[in-house]
């Protein structure tokens, strides 16, 4: 306790004029969901996994269910800190340009890594080739994917030749995923946003709260007013002539989709939840974001806790308001959910803050800190894993150990079945999964190779 306590009298770094604070317990906390995002992916075909590590598609949310909201949160948490090098930089066209083309490579990135191919046209593959067919699918994937690595890599060069190289790459790269493009099919169609993926929807956020941000600035009032505004679009989806579910809206287990004969642009791609409560969990993000700038007035430890613990109670005292209205869900992205989802993030953070921050436990860092300073690579990388452990699988004698087997009520053994007790073994090995990916991020990113949108 005393540790606490003179951290939070002292620990106040002396920073230049131009010198933005350093919170690590942001990165740490960015890094943590991204772990949770892949072991609660992973951790999903585990045979007898545990309810709460599962999603919940009714009235209620389990730990997977949190995470996407938390990581649309800490993305606005770190946007006042982005943008405020930018805006003392950057003239206005270039702002816009900067935010138009990360948010377009983000739902570019969601639409292509959740398509999922049925099969591939290929003109000149012999259709009795059975091999090769059944492993087009995830080949496309895996190829897409790696196509990804290359357009949006980064490294540090610094010479004519290494900058030649780089862009040659991305040229290429960007010509074979218009090419994966046309041979992908899906039951007979041709590639389309179904849906956006989670890369998509963060990218709608951060284009509508980036433009929000870009006219309010870091006046607290008008971003109360523009985050009220946003789930204020969630509702106005919900009722009147723009509802487009069935069922009594205060019994959200009753809500089913019903398309009512709408085009498909309205009723999918641009709805409440995609534009409206998930947009606004990410400026609340944002309003919380900016005690972390040199002008805000909340600068000591002190006030920035009192102020957390604050800000995150309103929020799930706003979620228990909300939740006889629209009940908690995240794939429809209620209300409460939003608020829940976002106090729990900052409530980590808190703790997090006062570990790491103020009683320099900084240490086990290593853990998640690769997965916080390189998020968009570690997040990408572990179905790089499962497409090649995919295809090594029909490649080989289907008798033979694989990784995914672990996951099962039983695994091969050279030919042998061997029960498995479900779901420790399987819980254990997508945590070791989820670290693994972290670490080689890290060992990737020491060679200087980073994805930057």
């Amino acid at each position: 306790m005393s540790t606490i306590t003179t951290s939070l009298a002292t620990s106040q770094p002396a920073l230049s004029s131009s010198q933005s604070p350093r919170i690590l317990s942001l990165d740490v906390t960015r890094g943590l969901i991204i772990l949770l995002m892949i072991f609660v992916n992973d951790v999903a075909s585990v045979a007898q996994t545990p309810t709460f590590l599962k999603h919940f598609y009714g009235n209620g949310m389990m730990l997977p269910d949190i995470v996407f909201g938390a990581f649309l949160f800490i993305v606005g948490m770190s946007m006042p800190l982005a943008f405020s090098k930018r805006l003392t930089s950057n003239s206005l066209p270039q702002l816009l340009s900067h935010i138009l083309i990360r948010s377009l490579s983000l739902i570019v990135l969601g639409i292509l890594t959740v398509a999922g191919p049925t099969e591939i046209k290929f003109h000149f593959i012999d259709p009795q080739n059975s091999t090769l067919i059944k492993i087009l699918p995830n080949l496309w994937s895996f190829a897409t994917y790696t196509c990804v690595f290359i357009v949006w890599h980064h490294v540090q060069t610094t010479t004519k030749r290494g900058q030649i190289i780089s862009l040659t790459l991305r040229i290429l790269g960007i010509i074979a995923i218009l090419y994966l493009s046309t041979i992908y099919r899906y039951k007979g169609e041709p590639i389309e946003p179904r849906w956006w993926g989670i890369l998509g929807l963060i990218g709608w956020a951060y284009l509508v709260c980036s433009l929000l941000y870009l006219i309010v600035r870091n006046n607290p009032y008008l971003l109360i007013i523009a985050t009220a505004a946003l789930y204020g679009v969630y509702v106005l989806y919900r009722t009147g002539d723009n509802f487009l579910f069935s069922g009594d809206p205060a019994s959200p287990l009753t809500w089913q989709p019903t398309w009512n004969n709408q085009p498909l642009w309205f009723n999918f791609r641009f709805t409440g939840e995609t534009i409206g409560s998930q947009a606004a969990i990410t400026m609340t993000g944002i309003l919380f974001g900016t005690i972390f700038l040199k002008s805000s007035k909340i600068q000591s430890p002190q006030q920035r806790l009192s102020y957390a613990f604050i800000f995150a109670s309103l929020l799930a005292i706003a979620g228990l308001i909300a939740y006889p209205s629209y009940g908690i869900n995240k794939p429809q992205a209620t209300l409460s959910w939003c608020l829940f989802c976002s106090a729990i993030t900052v409530f980590i953070w808190m703790h997090l803050y006062i570990i790491i921050d103020l009683c320099n436990y900084k240490k086990w860092t290593f853990l998640v800190g690769p997965a916080g300073s390189n998020p968009l690579f570690a997040y990408m990388l572990a179905p790089v894993l499962y497409k090649i452990f995919s295809i090594s699988d029909k490649l080989t004698d289907p008798n033979r150990y694989s990784p995914f087997s672990l996951g099962s009520e039983s695994a091969s053994w050279f030919g042998s079945q061997v029960p498995l007790a479900q779901p420790y073994i399987g819980i254990t090995k997508s945590i070791v999964f989820a670290f693994f990916v972290v670490a080689l991020t890290g060992l990737i990113a020491k060679r200087g190779l980073r994805l930057k949108l």
